[in-house]
């Protein structure tokens, strides 16, 4: 038991004495510490240039004037000329009645038109053409006929032209022609209204180169 005392208090001794001296070989057996040399990053790819915008030419958007046509002159139309017959005009507009009264066997189934043509001295002429064109429901109409080829239903320069078989409506035109096909009237316009107490048209042509009075047939029955 003192031996173990003993051997205790001379570790302490021993601890002691280390803990005295050793701090003064400590700065001997010190080593710096060694810096480690800083790696520096190089790029791997060269730096990009970069791009410089140059100014380009803006094109001059300034519409460029179309020049205008020269006027073309117009044409001058000569008027064609007669030389057997002078211009002739419609005495007023279509008049209507019953084309029974002239031809009774017909009834309804008939349609026409029918009047003379007057010269400057108020009488009568044959031989002048009348031309009608038109329609008849749908139907094309174009039929020509000369004056003084019904006196004998209408008297001296009368013409006749049968527009259908039947009391139709229709829109037509009749003018004068000479013999060569030269109009030598204006168009006159006149309609059918396609029933029984008007199926036939009476026009009546004069030469205008002399007022004279109009010679208005009688009116037929209604």
């Amino acid at each position: 038991m003192r031996r173990l005392l003993i051997i205790s208090i001379l570790f302490l001794l021993l601890v002691l004495a280390m803990v005295t001296v050793l701090p003064k070989f400590l700065p001997a057996l010190y080593f710096p510490p060694i810096s480690a040399p800083q790696a520096t990053m190089e790029p791997t790819n060269p730096p990009l240039p970069t791009p410089t915008l140059e100014a380009t030419s803006i094109p001059d958007l300034t519409p460029t004037p179309t020049p205008e046509p020269e006027p073309t002159a117009t044409p001058t139309v000569e008027p064609t000329g007669v030389s057997e017959v002078l211009p002739f005009a419609a005495q007023g507009e279509a008049q209507y009645g019953r084309g029974a009264e002239f031809h009774p066997e017909t009834g309804c189934d008939w349609m026409g038109v029918h009047g003379r043509v007057y010269g400057a001295d108020g009488l009568p002429i044959n031989g002048i053409t009348v031309h009608v064109v038109g329609n008849v429901n749908g139907a094309l109409v174009d039929i020509s006929g000369l004056t003084g080829e019904a006196e004998d239903l209408y008297g001296l320069g009368a013409y006749e032209l049968t527009l259908s078989t039947r009391a139709e409506p229709g829109i037509f035109w009749i003018v004068l022609e000479d013999a060569s096909g030269v109009e030598v009237s204006e168009r006159l316009m006149f309609t059918m209204m396609g029933n029984c107490v008007q199926t036939l048209a009476i026009i009546n042509f004069h030469q205008q180169s002399l007022l004279i009075e109009p010679y208005d047939l009688p009116m037929m029955g209604n």
